[in-house]
């Protein structure tokens, strides 16, 4: 379905807001409740989500697409957005339960620690002097338990990876600090194998002890940064692909904040906590023991079709919008992605009682692999409103791709004016375009008169009011964009 609001070049048909029935009904709510609360995009809570059930998930669960090809339920998020836009704020709401998690994890470590030293004091047979020393060696190589990391060097990611093979959700309030410190290629490299989950071998000249092995990689990275700030997560050295590992969200153009009266709704919440709980506890199958080894979960036949399906489309879409052919790789990254968005799907109606309280997860299906691909898309979209480098060329920037009218008709219905009034002035203050003078705006609110979708707020012509299909609302009942607002 093509949307009026598209801002893709040539009206792509991707697209443009999270499917709303990709979390069980009751999770979904919570994802609009989270929204509500923090008054941002809830396409941000939505984000914060993924990240949060892919790290309880951690390395518990594959995803067997077919033989030779499997995914792990890790994610690497990114959210674009200004100052006080609602980034943190949605991931403070979202993140309890992993922290609780934690928690529990570290006192059950100091309780068995606590119970060992114990009895190695009834082993000494009351040697005063052994026992000090063997206090302090224990301290020393006590490890704690963590789910997240909020700041850490690469090495000392690998080394908590390799003392907690769950895996870790590393989460950068402001993830260009992260970009800014992976400055040397050894670190970026790192990082994309974090994505990939690779068997990775750590040595390091300080530590004597030999080399720390990681069977598996398991690692969810998850942070919002700042428009401005988006250059330093490119690499000096060339592209090397890291970048296109994350799925974006965000849309160009600065929001006034709103007043936020509503607070989550705690019923909500507690449904959010027992599901990412019950992710923490997944089970292999009735009849197999719990091993090292993941639990591979199949992909049936339907996802399979699904999958190549949105292969194909990608690639006519890659195509239509001429994105450089140097980047036709992304295709089978967002197709890889959809795989593990579909994965995560399953996990999540899983853990939220769909299949009855202990029933199996069973096979990943048509319908887990079809709206992971509408989210995928609507992860697309936003990646090439913020990536100009990926048309051919590096010109056609979505956001100078569609006349100037249009991009303020759709920033007027993002910001949910119900009377659908802006004034020139704070269409400057939104920064759609670079250097965006009075006189443009002016012209453009004119053409949309002459087109009949907006009016002149008396004589002075300094205040526009869009015209709200109000009929057409009522009728389809559809948001025009992901804040919920009917379509204009």
């Amino acid at each position: 379905m093509a949307h009026a609001n598209n801002p893709l070049p040539h009206q792509a048909e991707l697209a443009d807001r999270f499917p709303a029935d990709f979390f069980p009904a009751k999770l979904e709510a919570f994802r609009m409740s989270i929204s509500n609360a923090t008054k941002a995009p809830n396409e941000y809570a939505a984000v914060a989500m993924l990240a949060a059930a892919s790290a309880a998930i951690g390395n518990a669960v594959v995803g067997l697409v077919k033989a030779g090809w499997s995914v792990p339920a890790s994610l690497f998020l990114l959210i674009v957005g200004y100052k006080g836009s609602g980034k943190s704020p949605t991931f403070e709401k979202v993140f309890p339960p992993l922290y609780e998690r934690e928690e529990d994890l570290q006192r059950a470590a100091i309780e068995e620690d606590a119970a060992d030293i114990h009895q190695d004091d009834d082993d000494d047979g009351g040697d005063q002097e052994k026992r000090p020393r063997s206090r302090r060696n224990r301290a020393q190589s006590l490890i704690t338990p963590c789910i997240v990391l909020n700041d850490a060097t690469t090495a000392a990611v690998m080394q908590r990876l390799a003392e907690n093979p769950h895996g870790l959700l590393l989460n950068y309030d402001e993830l260009s600090t992260l970009f800014i410190k992976a400055g040397k290629g050894a670190d970026r490299q790192a990082l994309c194998e974090l994505y990939e989950c690779r068997r990775r071998s750590v040595h390091r000249k300080s530590d004597r002890s030999g080399a720390s092995l990681i069977s598996r990689t398991f690692a969810t990275l998850v942070g919002g940064i700042q428009p401005d700030l988006l250059e330093a997560t490119k690499s000096k050295r060339g592209e090397d692909g890291l970048m296109d590992r994350f799925l974006m969200v965000g849309m160009p153009g600065a929001r006034l904040p709103e007043w936020a009266d509503e607070s989550e709704d705690m019923e909500l919440s507690a449904d959010w906590a027992i599901a990412v709980k019950a992710l923490f506890e997944i089970e292999p199958p009735q009849g197999q023991e719990r091993a090292q080894q993941p639990i591979e979960l199949r992909f049936d036949a339907g996802a399979f079709d699904s999958l190549r399906a949105f292969h194909r489309r990608l690639c006519e879409v890659f195509v239509s919008l001429r994105i450089g052919e140097q980047h036709y790789g992304l295709v089978n990254k967002f197709v890889a992605n959809a795989a593990r968005l579909a994965l995560i799907r399953r996990c999540l109606r899983w853990s939220s009682g769909e299949f009855g309280l202990y029933g199996p997860l069973g096979l990943v299906d048509e319908s887990d692999c079809e709206v992971a691909c509408q989210a995928a898309e609507f992860f697309l979209s936003r990646m090439l409103a913020w990536r100009p480098e990926l048309f051919d060329g590096g010109t056609n920037t979505v956001r100078q791709a569609k006349p100037l009218e249009d991009a303020i008709r759709d920033f007027i219905g993002r910001e949910m004016r119900e009377d659908g009034r802006m004034t020139i002035r704070e269409i400057q203050m939104m920064k759609l375009r670079p250097g965006l003078k009075a006189d443009d705006i002016r012209a453009a609110f004119n053409r949309l008169v002459d087109r009949g979708e907006g009016k002149w707020i008396g004589p002075r012509q300094t205040i526009f009011s869009l015209h709200v299909n109000n009929e057409t609302e009522k009728a389809s009942g559809q948001p025009n964009n992901d804040t919920g607002v009917p379509t204009t």
